[in-house]
């Protein structure tokens, strides 16, 4: 064979199987020069003598390309679907059909075919069975398709002699014949060919390409035609495409091998191999878009259907050899329908359903799987869309975006794997203008994330863009969108598609008012006044829209309601206004009684209608807060009732317990503490109740439990959680509630059964994603935290029950479930520096972390009479520090005596100009003291009792850098040598560091913040310690604290506290100074430095025959006066020395009403403040 006669043969088979059928220059002579279709045929016929019937075979199959091609966008026929009821074309009805218009030139064709007497036998058929299905003969195309013996052995298409070709091997030769190559080796079906491609020259040498196009073409149209012939089988159709799955192997195989020869393939070299094999491309995308579309539609919501998994298997296998704009209509249909098949399989409210059932063991390469669909299909919509026009939308990008939110909610919905989603979304907003559906997304996870201030700004952009398109609608038609009646999915259905159904934008704005009274409560004084502002502006236009009527629309209204009653007590708590607090308590406990028992219901509605558990534990809240509403029995009996309903939430356990130790029941307090402390632990939840067990009730397993004061193992009782338990009237303000489902939770949505296509639609992916909830799914860093508060309130009523020493052991059981939390988050070889000499050591105590206002065990002014001598008089109101401060002694006998109880100030900030001026005042009087207190460094040593538990060998599996090595020996220094008040020069400050990226910032705000929670657990700790007096260990425990969180205000009232025992009343004095200096609303600091002042004034009026008062009461009465109007208006203590200020001024009316307040405070006290531990809002 001469040269040219192989570069002919070359050049055909490259014009063929790149599909080039419309182009002006498919092929090249030797020297260069283009050649149309025309003369590239005439030149082979010219040079390759003998094999005309190959140059009109092949002739006729560009024709009827060019024919079919006709109609369509492009030679790929990338059409959208034909009707646009959904993004996506699954109909399968026309595809490779000729139009009417076309068929008379097409039937000319296949005539001449017919006629054609050629050697190349199966090419023939081949072409033959292409234009019979075309012409709309699927029956004809079948039995062209009988005649050509062994369909997928490519080994009877291709030669293995190069020099002649004989009269019986011309019979299976066709198009393949001959080739160039003098000994080139193939395998079976099953095996691996060698490369399509001379990688050394740009063309297609030996046809082995040309042979798997037309075979795959052939499997193609024979499954094709069975669905047109079966169209009530689709599985006839199935099992024909199921033929290809060979050759797809093969073809893998030599694609792999082909990769592996490359040296370092470029985006040029993929893309001029993605061109030189287009034909073959196209056929093997519609075989396995059509076979994925029959599968698909197989696999009904209660059909099995494994098949679809291979083919999706196949298709991705094979897209990332193509470009992205390739086929773009059906990729896209490919890749929502292998996205739903993900949710649907892993998504929890799918996971029942049989549709797509899990193949051995995948471990997350499902989630893998996901997310390279998801990358190739936001390159497709990147090549293939673009910024809508005014008035139009990017429904695929918007459906895309509701795919990823699914696999990311399927994988768990783990706020700290939610990177790559918002990536998404705000890659999403620039092909979207103002997309609802993307500012809810977004608003969800940036929030579920912790950026809650991003969160704000997109719940607000979306409120703004929802609520003025359906003010536009409005005005715009006669009649409202909606009726209103009932406003049904149905309803929902013919609105238009850019709407935002009711139900939809009352959930959100629910969701956001919920989320903007959360960040509120989380910021001091009144910087979060805006935020709850905001709350009421959702909650007010959400109720704008609440039409739905029915059991749904109660539920929703009753969710309204839920929201508002938090918002009102939000704002009493952020107003700090002491004439509309008592209206907003009231208002918020309206509404809770309503989201719990709905007025407007009747008796059927009754029945099915269960309160949230959000909304029991809310009205519990209510019920516990000291004011006219305040009722203990009713605040434990709803409390129960939350915990029963969602007994996985730790939350509603450990209100239960602190609620049932204000009631002074402390064995079922201790009880349901430790239920509380169980979930996530070894023994599931859902174990805490009986099936038998009746509404109502709660019981708990009897089992053996330690009793920390006697060490001995004693029997736990069961016990109803009900009026009759409690023992007294539950009163006629509240009716009685049915209780939830014990075994279902509100969180969790029933099964719904979805199919992959509906019909000949993709429903929307919205319905696929779980329902908008009130408050989102708590972090790993949130369970941390609500574990540790838990056990934190445990220590405390072990002291209360025990004395100290038995919360001596508690802590110590703490700090080793602490350990156990952290040892996988810790930096093991991270080393910090020695506390008292500096040097390296590895075997510190991690960092921990909890947000809060250390509440403890019982104290009171008689409690420090051991202490101090010269304290004040002792009243039998608590004055509780930040953590637990009672006399230990008292206590040992393990009966605690019911008129003690331990307290703990809150943490709540507010501001005020007038208190900030006296505490300026003051600290510009004792500007030397804190300076001592700030500046001074020297290094002290702990010496630890042998009786003390060591926390340090608990913790020293792990190690940390400690947070502040200056801070740290700046206050061992003062505590070390405390009658040297000579400030010291500082040494110079650390660099400071470089801005970290965004994902490391919120990384560190989750650091500080376990670090402030087990800077509270330390301070608690050495409270207890003080009480047992053994002093040095606890001013260790202070020095761990400071390490671990410098700007911690609560670490400078336990020094306060510290220096009280050791009569430096001083001392005392310039820490409390120093803890109003870092927050001026610090609300323990103010009461014990406003105790001291008063102390301090006694003590000089015994030395004085003066009979005014001092600067010191004045200054007590300013501090305790705006207090007491702003977050501290709920704290007895204040009250009480508030009352005796005014006493030491003559303002005897004054001393009467505050003291009358402190004494209606103290007899709604517990254990500790419940907004410390729980929270006053969910």
């Amino acid at each position: 064979m001469s040269a040219k006669d192989r570069h002919y043969w070359a050049q055909l088979r490259l014009a063929l199987t790149s599909g080039q059928w419309s182009s002006q220059c498919p092929a090249k002579t030797p020297t260069g020069m283009v050649l149309p279709w025309s003369e590239l045929l005439r030149k082979f016929n010219k040079h390759c003598k003998g094999f005309q019937d190959v140059a009109q075979i092949a002739s006729h199959t560009q024709a009827l390309a060019l024919l079919l091609a006709a109609n369509s966008q492009d030679e790929d026929q990338n059409d959208a679907p034909e009707e646009r009821e959904s993004e996506y074309p699954v109909k399968l009805g026309s595809e490779c059909i000729l139009p009417e218009e076309r068929v008379e030139e097409a039937r000319a064709n296949y005539d001449a075919l017919t006629s054609l007497k050629s050697s190349n036998y199966d090419s023939l058929n081949f072409a033959l069975a292409y234009y019979a299905y075309a012409l709309g003969n699927p029956a004809q195309c079948l039995l062209h398709l009988s005649d050509i013996p062994e369909l997928l052995n490519l080994q009877n298409h291709i030669p293995t002699d190069s020099t002649s070709t004989t009269t019986a091997h011309a019979h299976h030769i066709g198009l393949h014949v001959p080739s160039f190559s003098t000994s080139r080796s193939f395998s079976s079906v099953g095996g691996s060919f060698v490369t399509l491609t001379d990688s050394s020259t740009p063309e297609i040498r030996d046809g082995r390409s040309w042979a798997m196009t037309e075979s795959l073409r052939s499997v193609c149209l024979q499954g094709m035609s069975h669905e047109k012939l079966s169209p009530s089988n689709p599985q006839v159709a199935l099992n024909a495409y199921g033929t290809a799955l060979p050759l797809l192997e093969s073809l893998g195989n030599m694609l792999s091998d082909q990769t592996s020869a490359a040296s370092t393939p470029t985006l040029a070299t993929n893309s001029k191999v993605f061109t030189h094999q287009r034909e073959l491309w196209r056929w093997v995308e519609r075989l396995l878009w059509r076979a994925i579309v029959v599968s698909a539609t197989i696999a009904g919501p209660t059909t099995t259907c494994e098949d679809v998994w291979t083919w999706f298997h196949h298709y991705s296998a094979c897209s990332i050899h193509w470009p992205a704009t390739f086929c773009t209509w059906h990729r896209s249909t490919i890749s929502a329908l292998h996205l739903r098949a993900v949710i649907l399989r892993h998504h929890p409210i799918h996971a029942s359903q049989p549709i797509l059932p899990t193949v051995g063991s995948e471990e997350k390469q499902w989630l893998h799987t996901a997310r390279t669909v998801v990358n190739d299909y936001r390159a497709i919509l990147d090549a293939c869309t673009s910024f809508p026009r005014a008035g139009e939308r990017n429904v695929r990008v918007e459906d895309f975006v509701d795919l990823c939110v699914g696999v990311w909610e399927a994988d768990g919905a783990d706020s700290e794997d939610a990177g790559w989603v918002i990536d998404i979304l705000w890659w999403a907003t620039r092909l979207t203008f103002n997309s609802p559906k993307v500012l809810r997304h977004l608003t969800l996870i940036l929030h579920a994330t912790g950026d809650t201030s991003l969160a704000r700004r997109t719940l607000l952009l979306y409120s703004q863009v929802v609520g003025k398109a359906y003010e536009t609608k409005q005005a715009n038609t006669a009649t409202p969108l909606s009726s209103t009646g009932n406003f049904n999915d149905s309803d929902i259905d013919n609105a238009d598609s850019d709407s935002v159904s009711d139900k939809e934008w009352v959930e959100m704005l629910i969701y956001g008012a919920r989320m903007l009274c959360r960040w509120a409560t989380s910021q001091t004084g009144l910087e979060g006044l805006r935020e709850a502002r905001e709350a009421g502006v959702c909650i007010e236009r959400a109720r704008t829209r609440l039409r739905i009527v029915g059991i749904d629309g109660i539920r929703l209204a009753a969710r309204v309601d839920l929201a508002e009653g938090v918002w009102n007590f939000v704002m009493a708590l952020k107003e700090q206004d002491t004439h509309t607090r008592p209206a907003r308590l009231a208002a918020a406990h309206k509404f809770f009684v309503q989201a719990c028992s709905p007025t407007s219901l009747d008796p059927e509605e009754a029945s099915k209608f269960t309160p949230d558990p959000a909304a029991l534990y809310h009205l519990a809240l209510s019920f516990a807060h000291p004011g006219p509403d305040h009722n203990l029995e009713q605040a434990i009996l709803h409390a129960g009732r939350a915990a029963e309903a969602e007994p996985r939430e730790i939350r509603y356990w450990h209100l239960f317990g602190l609620l049932l130790a204000a009631a002074e029941k402390w064995t079922e307090a201790r009880q349901m503490l430790e239920l509380g402390a169980a979930i996530g632990e070894n023994e599931p939840a859902e174990d805490v109740t009986e099936d038998g067990a009746e509404d109502g009730e709660i019981y708990e397993q009897t089992s053996r439990v330690s009793d920390p004061e006697e060490n001995l193992e004693v029997p736990e009782k069961d016990f109803p959680v009900s009026a009759k338990a409690i023992g007294t009237d539950t009163g006629p303000e509240v009716v009685d509630i049915p209780l939830a489902n014990r075994h279902a939770t509100p969180t969790t949505v029933p099964s719904v059964q979805i199919p992959l296509i509906d019909g000949t639609r993709i429903s929307p992916a919205g319905a696929l994603l779980a329902p908008v909830q009130d408050h989102p799914p708590p972090s790993k860093e949130d369970l941390f935290e609500y574990a540790l508060q838990l056990r934190m309130t445990q220590g405390v009523l072990t002291e209360v029950i025990a004395g100290a020493e038995g919360a001596e052991q508690k802590w110590l059981e703490v700090f080793t479930w602490v350990a156990a939390q952290q040892t996988s988050t810790v930096d093991q070889n991270t080393p910090r520096r020695s506390v008292d000499d500096g040097a390296a050591t590895t075997g510190r105590s991690p960092f921990i972390s909890v947000p809060t206002d250390d509440s403890a065990a019982p104290y009171s002014p008689t409690h420090e009479s051991h202490e101090k001598q010269d304290t004040p008089e002792p009243i039998p109101i608590i004055a509780a520090s930040t953590t637990p401060d009672s006399e230990a002694p008292q206590h040992q006998t393990g009966k605690p005596s019911p008129t003690k109880r331990s307290s703990s100030f809150d943490r709540d900030t507010s501001k005020g100009k007038k208190m900030q001026q006296m505490i300026k005042y003051r600290m510009h009087q004792g500007r030397a003291r804190v300076s001592t207190i700030s500046r001074k460094i020297k290094t002290g040593s702990l010496k630890k009792a042998n009786s003390t538990p060591d926390f340090h060998a608990i913790l020293r599996q792990t190690s940390y850098q400690a947070s502040s090595i200056h801070s740290r020996r700046r206050l061992s220094s003062f505590l070390h040598n405390p009658n040297d008040r000579t400030p010291t020069v500082s040494p110079p400050p650390l660099p400071v560091p470089p801005s970290a990226p965004p994902q490391d910032r919120k990384r560190n705000l989750r650091v500080a913040h376990r670090e402030r929670l087990i800077a509270d657990l330390w301070l608690m700790s050495a409270a207890t310690f003080r009480r047992l007096g053994k002093i040095d260990q606890a001013k260790g425990a202070i020095q761990e604290a400071e390490v671990k969180d410098e700007g911690n205000p609560r670490v400078w009232v336990q020094l306060g506290l510290y220096y009280i025992t050791q009569d430096q009343q001083e001392h005392a004095i310039d820490a409390y100074q120093k803890a109003l200096f870092i927050n001026p609303d610090d609300v323990s600091a103010s009461v014990h430095l406003a105790r001291l002042f008063l102390a301090r004034h006694e003590t000089q009026a015994e030395l004085s025959t003066s009979t005014g008062t001092s600067n010191d009461v004045d200054l007590t009465a300013g501090l305790l006066s705006h207090l007491t109007r702003g977050n501290g208006w709920h704290v007895p203590e204040a009250w009480y020395y508030l009352a005796k200020a005014y006493g030491l001024q003559g303002r005897k009316k004054r001393e009467r009403e505050c003291l009358d307040f402190a004494l209606l405070l103290s007899a709604s006290r517990g254990i500790r403040e419940i907004g410390t531990a729980v929270g006053w809002c969910i």
